[in-house]
């Protein structure tokens, strides 16, 4: 399966209710990457999954996944947007203490701790933060995951930022 002639798809990472996660292979680079899928074309949905990409592209951090290329395709008639971000070859927080490892647990929880430090003085709080949305890495570092869901990032007064730009 082909994305807009750029993206082979290479398999179906996860399916929510609202999108698809795909591992991908960019055909211009040869570089393999997450492809997240917005499976509405509601407004309301199509306005926070834009709004989910331009606040994810301000959040560089290096255990922070990267955002790349926003676009969209037609699908019966109506556009299916989607967008780009890092592949992180790794495995689950959990996981990855569960045979060996277990000397870098603290090392590796500070540095995810560190991480939402980050977010949280830029203004947000990941609200959907569970074990398989910090991956280590091949090199052992973490990286957060917070893409998962577009209802992930908020506002620290509970108020959903996506209201607010």
């Amino acid at each position: 399966m082909e994305i807009d002639r750029r993206y082979n798809v290479i398999e179906k990472i996860s399916e929510t209710q609202t999108n698809i996660i795909y591992k991908v292979s960019d055909r211009g680079t040869d570089e393999m990457l997450v492809l997240k899928l917005l499976k509405s074309g509601e407004p309301d949905v199509v306005s926070l999954f834009k709004k989910e990409y331009f606040i994810l592209q301000t959040l560089s951090h290096p255990n922070i996944v990267k955002v790349y290329n926003f676009g969209s395709v037609k699908n019966r008639g109506k556009d299916n947007f989607y967008f780009t971000m890092e592949y992180v070859d790794g495995i689950p927080f959990n996981q990855y203490f569960l045979s060996k490892h277990r000397s870098r647990f603290l090392s590796l929880f500070l540095d995810a701790l560190t991480t939402l430090d980050f977010i949280h003085k830029k203004g947000y709080l990941h609200c959907d933060l569970k074990p398989n949305h910090i991956l280590i890495g091949k090199k052992g570092t973490p990286s957060l995951d917070i893409l998962e869901n577009r209802k992930s990032v908020k506002n620290p007064d509970s108020r959903d930022i996506y209201n607010n730009l």
